[in-house]
């Protein structure tokens, strides 16, 4: 009996502490709804606060939320605290703010956000609105001219897209006045990773285009042969301002006379074919937003011949007109028409542009006495030209 007893009042109070344990729980989980609950009331008043410019009711809210944070609750993003203090001249707070985050990563990871409002918007819609007052304030304050400097740059960083009337340009030039004449500042680095982003054009860019146009041969090889119908591909490697063009270039011609060579003759208006691999060197003279002007020189070589029945004929290379040396020189004008992206590189950080590219060359084939000569070239063709782009170090 008296086990049995036992047993009975063991079971009862065994219940008891379960019971006490999840009624503990459950209030602990009530007050944790209750705490983000609070912190949501609190910034839907802020916001109300803000628009009504009460600045005592504004500090009150700020210090209330600040209340409410701990390891596991977010109640103010720290970009609301920033603006926070420039809307009401807490600049000293701003600036232990630029160093934490030159160095701190923030991980929202295991905490608890307050679910979207227009808290945000509203604070950036005020500082822009105070934005001529706010840097009128700094630059009138006691800081010394280092932080005044830092906090203009930081307070352009905070209003971002909405001030309109700031370019990256803009906010680069103060940036580099700002590491010019403070090398050793402690917000350098800071600058230098979030407000300065001037970009660079690598020394190595890559072209292509596809062409044609028209030649005409000159001396005796114009006596035998007209006009010269190309169609070709090129390529362009450029390293600074020296430009290296390999050019494929295949032609349609017609011979103007009988053309004879011991036993077979080649006769007028046959169709004759003009091969003209190219690798010149280049040398970029003028570049300006419309135009790239490149004289060049270099080596092709030509090799005119009639279409394939023709040339099966064993006499045909007593003629001579197989491929030969044939220096050559000219001038590329490229029209630039709207920039491309992704064409040397897979991001938008780039420098390049579709064009077309005029150029004119003259080839002087090595051939004998007979067909001695050369020819005059002038395309047009379709194409891009690019650049990588990368930032500046500073």
């Amino acid at each position: 009996m008296t086990r049995i007893l036992t047993c009975f009042f063991f079971i009862v109070i065994a219940t008891q502490a379960y019971a006490q344990e999840k009624s503990s729980k459950s209030d602990s989980l009530l007050l944790e709804e209750s705490r983000m609950e609070q912190i949501e009331r609190l910034r839907s008043l802020l916001i109300d606060a803000i628009i009504d410019e009460d600045i005592e009711k504004i500090a009150k809210l700020e210090n209330a939320l600040k209340e409410k944070n701990n390891k596991n609750y977010l109640s103010l993003y720290l970009y609301e605290e920033i603006a926070l203090k420039y809307l009401f001249n807490g600049y000293d707070e701003i600036l232990s703010y630029i160093l934490y985050l030159d160095t701190a990563k923030q991980n929202f990871q295991n905490i608890i956000r307050p679910r979207p409002d227009n808290l945000g918007q509203v604070l950036q819609s005020k500082m822009l609105a105070k934005s001529h007052v706010t840097q009128s304030t700094i630059n009138n304050s006691t800081l010394e001219e280092e932080e005044k400097k830092i906090l203009i740059i930081n307070h352009i960083l905070w209003l971002g897209k909405a001030d309109t009337t700031m370019s990256q340009d803009s906010l680069n030039t103060v940036s580099i006045d700002f590491i010019e004449k403070y090398p050793s500042s402690k917000y350098g680095n800071y600058v230098k990773k979030n407000a300065l982003f001037v970009y660079q054009a690598s020394n190595w860019g890559l072209g292509f285009d596809f062409f044609s146009g028209y030649g005409v041969f000159d001396g005796k090889l114009g006596e035998y042969f007209g006009g010269v119908v190309p169609i070709g591909v090129a390529f362009d490697i450029q390293y600074k301002s020296l430009i290296l063009y390999l050019r494929d270039y295949i032609g349609f011609s017609k011979t103007k006379k009988d053309i004879t060579f011991e036993e077979d003759v080649w006769k007028k208006n046959e169709t004759s074919l003009v091969f003209l691999p190219e690798a010149t060197l280049g040398l970029e003279v003028l570049n300006s937003k419309k135009f790239k002007i490149a004289p060049f020189a270099g080596i092709s070589s030509l090799d005119l011949g009639p279409t394939l029945n023709k040339s099966e004929s064993e006499d045909y290379d007593k003629i001579d007109l197989d491929f030969t040396s044939a220096p050559c020189l000219g001038i590329n004008l490229d029209i630039k028409l709207k920039p491309i992206y992704n064409f040397v590189s897979i991001r938008r950080e780039e420098s390049s542009y579709s064009l077309l590219k005029i150029r004119y060359s003259y080839h002087k084939p090595n051939y004998p006495d007979r067909f001695s000569g050369g020819l005059h070239t002038i395309v047009i063709g379709y194409g891009g030209f690019g650049r990588s782009m990368k930032l500046k170090e500073f």
